[in-house]
C-alpha cells in the first residue's frame, strides 16, 4: 500500500480578533490538481471538466472527486469499518488516496452498487492538524454515500463532490452528553495554503483551549491548512451555529463522536449513545423553503433552523421568527411526530434530529439529518439500503425512505420500476407557499440498490434513515447543490 510519511502536527497561531479578511460565500467551480492512476496496466486519467455552474448544478451530488474526514466514535474509538457505498452508472474505475498513509487504492467500478472498505483507522484527532483526508477520483459520475460500523451499522451520511464545496458553513452538532464523547467540527482543504477561521458557537459559558489561548463563544479561531490536510475542532459543547469560512473550498464534516438526544437530566442506563456525522452543505447550496418529514416508528423528533446570514425571517408552521445573526438558530420539537413546513426570506440550513428512543427493551439511538430544500429537489435518485449485522437482543433493521413531492405528483413516483403504492407506505400532506406537498413513506425491506424517479421528470426530496436495537441512521440521498 505505500511507506507511511512523516506527518507535520504542529500547531498554528490563532488569535481572538475579527479577523481582516472576508472570505467570499459565493459558489465557485473547483477542480484541484487532476492525477493519472494505473489500473490493470492502463492509465486512467479522470474526466474532470471545468464545466459551467449550471452543468454542475444539474449534476448535483454526483460527481467524479471527492474529499473525505471521518470522526472517531463513542468513547474515542475507531470504527470497525468505514464503508463506501458507490453507484454507477457505467462501468469505471476509482482511486482512493490516503495521505496520512501515502497509499492509493486503485479498483474498477461496476454499474450500479459498489461496497469499498477504506481503513477504519483514518479518524481525526481533536485540535491537530493532520493528513488524515480521504481523496477520492473516479472517470464517471458516481453518488458516494459512507457508512460507519461500531460493533453494528452506527453512522452515515451523503458525501459531497468537491464542485458543491465553497467557503462558507454554518454547522450544527447536539450537546455532549457525557465527559468522553465531544461535539466535533472537522474540515479539510483541498489546497495548500486554506485560510479557516471559526466564529465559535459555544453553549453557555463554555470554553475551548488551544495553543495556551482559551476561547469562548463568538471568538474567532484561525488555521491554515494545506492540501489534504484536516482539522478537528472538538469539546464538551454544543457547536450549532459555529461559523467556518476558508480563503479556498474545504469540506467540513460535524456531529458528535456519540450522543444521546436529548441531553439526559441524569445517569440513567436505558439510554445508547449514537455517533452524528453529517457533511455540511455549503452556505452557496442552501435554499429557503422545506419540508421536514415525518419518521416512521418515532413518536417525536427535533429540528434546528440555522441562519446562514444576519437578520434572517424564518416562519415555522404559523409562527414567524427572526434569527439576528448568522449562525443564529432555534430548536423545535415535533410532538406528534408530523411533517413540519418551514420557509424564510434568505437560506438557512435545517437539521433534522430524532430523538433517542427511551426503553430498555426496544431503544432506537438519535440522528442527524441534513434535510434539503424544496430548491435543491432532484427527478431521480439512487440509493443503498444496508444489510447491517446483528447485535445481541437486535430484532430486523427497519429502513425508511421520505419522499417529498407536490401532491399534483404523487402518482409520478416510481421505486424500481413500481408506482409507489405497490409497496408498504403511508402519506401525509401539508402546505408550503401556496402548494401543497405530499410526503410519502415507505419500508424498505430489500437492502441493496434502488432507484427512485419520478415519471414526469418533476423535482422531489428524498431522505432514507433506519432503526434498530441501540442503532439508528439517516442522511439525505442527494440533492442540486
Amino acid at each position: 500500500m505505500g511507506t507511511t510519511p512523516t506527518i507535520n502536527t504542529n500547531h498554528l497561531p490563532v488569535t481572538t480578533q475579527q479577523p481582516t479578511q472576508q472570505y467570499s460565500s459565493e459558489p465557485s467551480t473547483i477542480r484541484s490538481t487532476p492525477y493519472t492512476f494505473t489500473l490493470n496496466g492502463t492509465t486512467v486519467s479522470p474526466v474532470l471538466t471545468n464545466a459551467p455552474t449550471t452543468q454542475l448544478i444539474e449534476k448535483g451530488t454526483m460527481g467524479q472527486e471527492f474529499l473525505l474526514a471521518f470522526s472517531k466514535h463513542e468513547n474515542g474509538n475507531d470504527a470497525d469499518n468505514i464503508t463506501l457505498l458507490i453507484t454507477s452508472p457505467a462501468n469505471g474505475q476509482i482511486s482512493i488516496f490516503s495521505p496520512e498513509n501515502n497509499a492509493y487504492m486503485n479498483t474498477t467500478l461496476t454499474k450500479g452498487e459498489n461496497v469499498i472498505e477504506i481503513d477504519p483507522h483514518l479518524t481525526l484527532d481533536s485540535l491537530l492538524k493532520e493528513n488524515k483526508s480521504v481523496h477520492i477520483v473516479t472517470d464517471v459520475n458516481v453518488t458516494l454515500h459512507v457508512q460507519e460500523y461500531r460493533n453494528v451499522f452506527d453512522s452515515g451520511f451523503l458525501a459531497l463532490p468537491v464542485h458543491c464545496l465553497s467557503t462558507k458553513y454554518v454547522v450544527s452538532t447536539e450537546a455532549a452528553f457525557d465527559g468522553a464523547n465531544p461535539a466535533y467540527v472537522s474540515v479539510a482543504a483541498l489546497k495548500d495554503n486554506t485560510d479557516v477561521s471559526f466564529k465559535l458557537k459555544l453553549s453557555g459559558n463554555d470554553t475551548i483551549d488551544y495553543q495556551g489561548k482559551t476561547y469562548g463563544d463568538g471568538d474567532f479561531l484561525f488555521i491554515t491548512l494545506n492540501k489534504y490536510e484536516t482539522f478537528q475542532l472538538a469539546q464538551l459543547t454544543d457547536f450549532t451555529g459555529t461559523v467556518v469560512q476558508s480563503s479556498e473550498p474545504i469540506s467540513v464534516l460535524s456531529g458528535n463522536t456519540a450522543t444521546v438526544v436529548p441531553k439526559p437530566s441524569g445517569p440513567s442506563t436505558i439510554f445508547d449513545a449514537q455517533t452524528l456525522s453529517q457533511m455540511m452543505p455549503s452556505v452557496s447550496s442552501l435554499g429557503q423553503h422545506f419540508i421536514v418529514p415525518k419518521l416512521q416508528d418515532r413518536h417525536s423528533f427535533y429540528y434546528k433552523v440555522i441562519a446562514s446570514l444576519p437578520d434572517t425571517h424564518v416562519t415555522v408552521e404559523d409562527k414567524n421568527i427572526t434569527l439576528p445573526n448568522e449562525g443564529s438558530y432555534q430548536m423545535y420539537e415535533s410532538l406528534n411526530g408530523r411533517s413540519v413546513n418551514i420557509s424564510s426570506d434568505k437560506p438557512i440550513l435545517v437539521v433534522q434530529v430524532p430523538k433517542t428512543m427511551q426503553s430498555h427493551f426496544d431503544t432506537a439511538s438519535g440522528a442527524m439529518i441534513v434535510t434539503p430544500s424544496v430548491e435543491q429537489f432532484k427527478s431521480d435518485y439512487d440509493v443503498i439500503i444496508p444489510n447491517p449485522p446483528k447485535r445481541n437482543h437486535q430484532t430486523d433493521y427497519k429502513s425508511y425512505i421520505s419522499i417529498i413531492t407536490e401532491s399534483d405528483h404523487v402518482d409520478d413516483m416510481i421505486i424500481d420500476g413500481k408506482k409507489y403504492d405497490e409497496y408498504n407506505s403511508n402519506m401525509q400532506t401539508m402546505h408550503l407557499n401556496d402548494k401543497t406537498y405530499s410526503v410519502i413513506t415507505l419500508q424498505m425491506d430489500t437492502p441493496g440498490l434502488h432507484k427512485v424517479t419520478s415519471a414526469t421528470g418533476s423535482p422531489f426530496g428524498l431522505i432514507t434513515y433506519g432503526f434498530d436495537f441501540a442503532q439508528g441512521y439517516g442522511y439525505p440521498v442527494g440533492y442540486k447543490c
